[in-house]
């Protein structure tokens, strides 16, 4: 499991969350039918970032990019999985 995500902080991923949504409506639908703020919104996208994670890890891909310093998580590969 990332640092991030054992230590999940909803802020830091602020921006990389306004580009998934430009990207991906089917994302924006589903997060409003289950996220309603508070607790529920960072379980939300904790569970999503986990799952991006764990999909590219099983990929074979690197789980470090998606949290690096340079792009925080969204670059040229897709919605962070």
């Amino acid at each position: 499991l990332p640092t991030l995500l054992s230590n999940f902080d909803l802020d830091t991923h602020v921006g990389l969350i306004q580009r998934l949504f430009k990207e991906d409506e089917k994302l924006v639908e589903m997060h409003s039918r289950l996220s309603s703020g508070g607790e529920k919104e960072v379980a939300f996208w904790k569970n999503y970032f986990f799952h991006c994670a764990y999909a590219r890890y099983e990929a074979g891909l690197s789980i470090d990019e998606i949290w690096s310093s340079e792009h925080h998580g969204f670059g040229r590969q897709g919605h962070g999985s």
